[in-house]
């Protein structure tokens, strides 16, 4: 898709961390998520939310003091774990409620997920004229969403870090 940036541009951006830690822990790297924020071209970001999954909090401490420091909110949410050892902590619908009510504020939101399941939040916000851009790992992404959205962004190698990162 050809990109179509102006500076004017408001944008949100909200990241799935979990569905990006678990494509990028199968690929063996880890995401500089400075690097996704350059991507959005110097435009006015109004909200830039990580939702997060806590699995160890003290393990996580650093990581999430790095992320906080690049400007993002944190919501994060305690994975539940089952009596039969599931876990779950899924953010989809926090995720859909905060696009849904940026909506009316913004004229980009950029989703970094490659979950299909945001395919109907995507109609959902083209229909009230926001547009949509797709930032995830090419190998993960539902094509259904790639389809339906502005613009996708494929995570590529110079998205990855360098340099460690404390743990997430």
């Amino acid at each position: 898709m050809q990109e179509s940036f102006t500076k004017h541009q408001r944008v949100a951006i909200l990241i799935d961390s979990a569905n990006i830690f678990m494509t990028s822990r199968e690929m063996g790297v880890r995401v500089d998520y400075s690097k996704i924020l350059e991507r959005l071209n110097g435009r006015q970001v109004i909200r830039a939310v990580f939702f997060h999954v806590e699995a160890d909090g003290d393990r996580e401490a650093g990581f999430l003091r790095v992320i906080r420091g690049l400007g993002f909110e944190i919501r994060a949410k305690r994975l539940r774990v089952f009596a039969d050892g599931n876990a779950k902590a899924n953010q989809d619908v926090d995720i859909a409620v905060e696009a849904a009510s940026l909506a009316e504020k913004c004229d980009v939101i950029t989703l970094v997920t490659g979950d299909g399941d945001f395919t109907p939040l995507v109609h959902y916000l083209r229909a009230r004229g926001v547009k949509t851009e797709v930032m995830a790992f090419a190998r993960n992404a539902s094509r259904e969403l790639r389809e339906v959205a502005d613009e996708f962004f494929p995570i590529t190698g110079e998205m990855f870090l360098e340099a460690e990162l404390p743990a997430a």
